[in-house]
């Protein structure tokens, strides 16, 4: 009775302590995140590193930080600042009288008119239900990004924690895991299991998801800036997000963009955003994403989208990460629990 009862109030203790461990470092949890993730990522260079600079760990892992700096510093900064920039012109493009000449142009088309007359639709309060949209999210775009700059004291201390971090992961990687395997509550075999398996949903994810999705929305931005589309580089990272989405995917901005310099009159514009959108970035699609990513997610597409957008919802931009994570690790439980029934 007495052993039964110390267990049992050492097991809630050690439940107590891991909650106020968690929240201890909740409001840490995103850089915290993301360490590992470029923790995955970049630990085979680190140790390449090690090896190629005679076993020295610390200076492999200091070489590798400044290259994740630098690709961060890149991705914030510089494309970030052209981002707003462009979202910002594109607000005052929107409140302009050009786009509203534009648009009339547009409905002055015959098949256009043909449409609107058919479907019902005010052209008038169409007009400016378009400019409105437009102003609210180049806006909006606008406006996410620049608080980062507001928020600089809390975004500065949060890139400082990860880049800590992933320094520390880096350096400590080996050891780190092994600790981390043997106090997990399951046997070695197990635990190693699911500890693969999340390293491989990460790594191809990042491989089949993100950069691909960088892919396509370089190749739309360079695209449109061919075709004279205004603001390229926003359109190129909005066509960047939604390849994020299996789903979705660029050809929600590509297709229609086409189809509007077609009725404008802009016929080279979109035979080089139709041709080069089917061609070129529907290429990075089909044939890049499954070379990169290979069997390492074992997700289909459904279940991918399904996590990333459900991931999206509930955690922000993390989720991109934490959804297919969690149901590869959903999926990877309960094939050990199906093996385990079956054995037994």
């Amino acid at each position: 009775m007495q052993q039964h009862l110390e267990r049992g109030s050492f097991l809630a203790l050690l439940v107590a302590v891991t909650v106020a461990f968690g929240v201890l470092l909740w409001p840490f949890f995103t850089p915290i995140l993301w360490a590992v993730v470029f923790s995955i990522l970049f630990y085979p260079v680190s140790s390449s590193l090690t090896r190629r600079l005679g076993g020295r760990p610390l200076l492999a892992s200091i070489i590798t930080l400044l290259c994740v700096l630098l690709l961060v510093a890149f991705a914030l900064f510089g494309v970030g600042t052209l981002v707003a920039k462009e979202a910002i012109d594109a607000y005052t493009h929107f409140s302009s009288q050009g786009v509203v000449n534009q648009i009339r142009s547009l409905e002055a088309h015959p098949f256009v008119a043909s449409s609107l007359e058919t479907l019902q639709v005010n052209p008038d309060e169409l007009r400016l239900r378009i400019v409105e949209i437009g102003r609210t999210v180049s806006a909006s775009i606008a406006t996410q990004i620049l608080t980062i700059g507001q928020n600089a004291a809390a975004f500065i201390l949060k890139l400082i924690i990860m880049l800590y971090l992933i320094f520390i992961f880096l350096r400590n990687g080996e050891e780190m895991r092994e600790q981390i395997l043997k106090a997990f509550p399951l046997e070695n075999g197990k635990a190693r299991f699911l500890f693969a398996r999340f390293s491989r949903t990460v790594q191809a994810l990042f491989r089949g998801t993100l950069i691909v999705a960088m892919a396509q929305g370089l190749v739309g931005g360079i695209l449109f800036a061919v075709a004279g589309v205004q603001s390229p580089i926003l359109w190129g990272v909005l066509m960047a997000l939604l390849a994020l989405v299996p789903a979705a995917g660029p050809a929600i901005i590509w297709v229609p963009t086409g189809l509007i310099l077609l009725l404008l009159g802009d016929t080279y514009g979109a035979l080089v955003v139709w041709i080069g959108g089917a061609f070129l970035v529907g290429l990075l699609d089909n044939v890049l994403r499954p070379l990169l990513i290979g069997r390492d997610l074992e997700m289909s597409d459904a279940l991918v989208m399904l996590s990333i957008l459900g991931g999206l919802i509930a955690f922000g931009p993390s989720g991109l990460i934490i959804g297919p994570v969690i149901s590869a690790l959903f999926i990877a439980t309960w094939s050990l629990f199906e093996r385990e029934y079956r054995e037994g």
